[in-house]
């Protein structure tokens, strides 16, 4: 392979490796923000489920890319397997964007008599 084929994946490696992560912790902290922004009835409660979503879809997106980069490869970072934690990512996060449409769709069918 030329020199410039495995430069680019290497760096497309890492970025989605570190975008992917960085999305996932997001993810992830948005679930004490939005406990905590209801608990004290904060208004912006809507900005932090609106964080959460998009980082769920930007923490799949990255983790499929990701993983298309590290075809056949088994790498880990500090002993931790990153390619395993890309398929819990896709899973959780492709998990939540499911619920998130379904209960959109319930919403929209259902007659709004609540």
């Amino acid at each position: 392979m030329p020199a410039a084929t495995t430069d680019l994946r290497k760096s497309v490696r890492l970025a989605s490796a570190i975008v992917f992560l960085g999305a996932g912790f997001c993810a992830l902290a948005c679930i004490p923000a939005i406990l905590i922004a209801e608990r004290f009835h904060w208004r912006r409660e809507s900005d932090i489920h609106i964080t959460q979503f998009f980082a769920c879809a930007v923490c799949a997106l990255a983790a499929v890319a990701y993983l298309a980069s590290t075809r056949g490869r088994r790498e880990a970072v500090a002993g931790i397997p990153i390619r395993g934690l890309a398929y819990i990512a896709i899973v959780l996060a492709a998990g939540f964007l499911l619920l998130v449409v379904a209960i959109f769709a319930v919403l929209v069918i259902v007659p709004s008599d609540f």
